[in-house]
């Protein structure tokens, strides 16, 4: 189990945060809270844009919102064309708040 509370994400690219956020895990949040607190805004949408699964498509879109990332707005509008309905609700719940 990864400890969240001394990691930093300062540096992470987006090929780890995909990773981080794809390994089996019982409880995201805390990466996720680091995530958004610590990892460059540039590395999360480019994670969104080579994400595969929606979870963590999902997951990518809700830090961005809540980071209120200007620059993510074209991959999150190109969520909202992917056929899942949780995926295009959080990409639109993303957009509302940037």
């Amino acid at each position: 189990m990864i400890t969240m509370k001394k990691t930093t994400f300062s540096a992470v690219d987006a090929n780890e945060i995909i990773r981080l956020l794809e390994e089996p895990t019982e409880d995201r949040r805390p990466l996720k809270s680091a995530l958004e607190r610590g990892a460059p805004v540039k590395e999360l949408v480019k994670a969104l844009w080579l994400s595969k699964t929606v979870l963590t498509s999902r997951i990518l879109c809700d830090i961005l919102g809540v980071k209120r990332a200007k620059t993510a707005i074209p991959a999150l509008l190109n969520c909202l064309n992917n056929p899942d309905p949780s995926l295009k609700n959080d990409a639109a719940e993303a957009l509302g708040k940037i």
